[in-house]
Order: C-alpha cells, then structure tokens, then sequence
C-alpha cells in the first residue's frame, strides 16, 4: 500500500510542472491597457470620516488631475461597490463619464450621488472603457470607504419617572463623606 502512495506522489508531483507551464501560456482575455496618466482621488463632500450606514445616500466627488504636460482625454466610467476577498470587486453601481480633455496641471470635478447596501468596506475604481481592467481611486489621505450600523441611540426618559440628574453609573455619596 505505501508502495502506491509514493508512485502515485511521484506521478502528481511530475505533472505539476507540466500544469503549471499550461496555466502560464494560456492567453489572457483581457487587453492589456496602459494605466492611465490621469490622478483620481476622491473626497467625501457631506461626510468628512467617510463612515456611511446601511441605505444611506452618499455624495461625494471625483477629483481628476492632469499633471503631465499635455492635454489628456477621460473618458469612461466610475465603478463603486463593497471590497471583496481575494482583490475581487463587484460593481453595485456603474456611473459613465462622457468624453472630455483635461489641460496640462488641470483638475477636474466629477460629482457623485451614491448609495450604500451592506454593511463593509467600499472602493470606488476608474475604468476607461468595459473590457479594461480598473484602477482603484483613493483618498488622498487614505480614508476608507465604509459603511456601518448606525449607532444606537439611548431610551428616552420617561416623563412619569424622570432620572437623576446624574449618568447612571455614578452614584452620589452621602453629605457625611
């Protein structure tokens, strides 16, 4: 029995190259595209901390900076959706940008209305056209986009037992002491 064990380990161990080598010539589907000259970073305009919750209505802007020396065209579109496992990424929602040139050391502003599902952390990515890959946009601080539970918010007193004038958790010491 040990005797096919090991010539059965010898036989995988030997076609491990050999699909290793297949898996390495096998042509990718995707075009390789150049990354773009252009600079995305994003900033939250009605929430400074970027902590959203569940089902609320985000906005935020796109900021496209051109820094090299000549005009540069963008064109595409912006995706957002939750950071999965693995560097996997599945758009929620897919916002085009219609075609415009941005002038040498110029910035554009690209506004955007969103709303958060789960909760978790979110990515917001460029992708100049479907069959590109996409680059991811950061914060130019390096913020995370995420989105919580709302915190909960305390009861409210009850007007037939009102509560000390103290938080609960302390307690006032007799005069003696």
């Amino acid at each position: 029995m040990n005797i096919r064990l090991s010539i059965s380990a010898i036989l995988l161990a030997s076609l491990l190259p050999l699909a290793a080598r297949a898996q390495s010539t096998t042509p990718s589907t995707a075009p390789d595209t150049q990354p773009s000259p252009l600079h995305f970073s994003w900033a939250a305009l009605d929430h400074p901390s970027a902590i959203y919750h569940p089902t609320d209505p985000a906005s935020l802007a796109i900021f496209v900076d051109n820094p090299t020396s000549s005009p540069q065209p963008l064109a595409g579109e912006i995706l957002f959706g939750p950071s999965l496992p693995n560097d996997t990424f599945k758009p929620l929602s897919v916002t085009p940008i219609s075609p415009a040139t941005i002038a040498p050391g110029q910035r554009a502003k690209l506004p955007l209305a969103l709303t958060f599902a789960n909760v978790g952390p979110y990515e917001l990515r460029f992708r100049p056209d479907p069959s590109a890959h996409s680059q991811p946009i950061s914060h130019p601080r390096n913020l995370p986009l995420l989105c919580t539970f709302a915190p909960r918010t305390p009861p409210q007193p009850d007007p037939a037992h009102p509560s000390p004038p103290y938080p609960s958790w302390l307690l006032p010491l007799p005069r003696e002491a």
